[in-house]
């Protein structure tokens, strides 16, 4: 499968786990972690004043996090990487130990670490070998999980991770 294939089912596939969330959440003894607070489809900007990337993430009812960064050259995101991880939200705050997959090949570890308001916007930073980066985004209008996975969505899933081994 060439990049671009790749690249395309990496796209396709965060988008089509937008459609497989729930509206539950769950408290436990950690905290008050509250999966799913957080979750929705955000878009903006990370800086350090020197660089600007754009991005574009997704958080999970499960809290889990992908996201997808590059340069935007006209309404195009050229992506330079992607950015996984699982995190945890907690009365306004979302964190996630996250994994960078850069496009030489190059693999990363990072952090996540913002205040959201539900299904509005992100704000915070992102830190990676020292680094931070300062993250500001707003909750995409369709980013509402108010959607239930199929067997046929789930058999699409599993052939793309196929795909990719």
């Amino acid at each position: 499968m060439n990049t671009t294939t790749k690249l395309f089912a990496s796209l396709v596939l965060c988008f089509v786990l937008v459609g497989c969330g729930t509206n539950s959440s769950t408290s436990g003894g950690n905290g008050g972690s509250t999966a799913g607070q957080a979750q929705g489809v955000y878009s903006g900007t990370a800086s350090n004043g020197s660089n600007s990337l754009s991005f574009t993430s997704i958080v999970l009812p499960n809290d889990k996090f992908y996201g997808v960064y590059g340069t935007e050259s006209g309404n195009v995101l050229l992506i330079d990487g992607m950015v996984t991880g699982q995190g945890a939200s907690v009365s306004g705050k979302y964190t996630a130990n996250v994994t960078d997959y850069f496009y030489t090949g190059a693999i990363y570890a990072g952090s996540v670490n913002v205040s959201y308001v539900p299904g509005s916007s992100v704000n915070g930073t992102y830190t990676e070998s020292g680094t931070a980066l300062t993250l500001t985004g707003n909750a995409l209008a369709s980013s509402q999980f108010n959607f239930q996975c199929t067997s046929i969505t789930f058999l699409g899933l599993r052939q793309l991770d196929r795909d990719f081994a």
